[in-house]
């Protein structure tokens, strides 16, 4: 089968362009984030004593991305305002407890107080910060798309 690359498919593809400005990630939600991942790094990678094996052991980081991939799927379930369902946080470094707390109920507020189209961006902020980049540690995200 051939295609005829010099067809006019316009009518096919659509050529709308939205305008709209995607708006801004709250503050609050961004360092809700970090201080998650903050926290569980260093209560996870840096609980190794320094000049110890233990320090230099890679089963740190594996328990690190671990317990990040567990809080994303944490927070998964959380966005839809239907899951009834309390996490179990004891699977959680107890330091870090507070902190994954503090954002599953921002998430659970912020999705069941706002519509589908207004969710998509904490949605992808949520799975780029805790499943895509689980090791970055900074807003960097903002200074990507230039929010200051």
């Amino acid at each position: 089968m051939m295609y005829d690359y010099d067809s006019d498919n316009s009518d096919y593809w659509d050529d709308t362009i939205n305008e709209e400005e995607l708006p801004e990630i709250d503050s609050d939600f961004r360092k809700r984030v970090l201080d998650t991942k903050h926290s569980l790094y260093k209560n996870i990678v840096f609980s190794g004593q320094d000049g110890t094996e233990n320090a230099q052991n890679n089963n740190l980081i594996n328990t690190y991305l671990k317990n990040i991939n567990n809080v994303y799927i944490i927070a998964i379930k959380t966005q839809n305002p239907n899951n009834t369902e309390n996490p179990d946080l004891s699977i959680f470094p107890e330091q870090s407890r507070e902190p994954i707390r503090l954002t599953l109920e921002w998430i659970k507020k912020y999705f069941s107080e706002n519509s589908i189209p207004d969710t998509i961006p904490y949605k992808d902020y949520i799975q780029k910060s805790f499943h895509e980049y689980p090791y970055v540690q900074t807003d960097t995200f903002d200074r990507i798309n230039n929010v200051e």
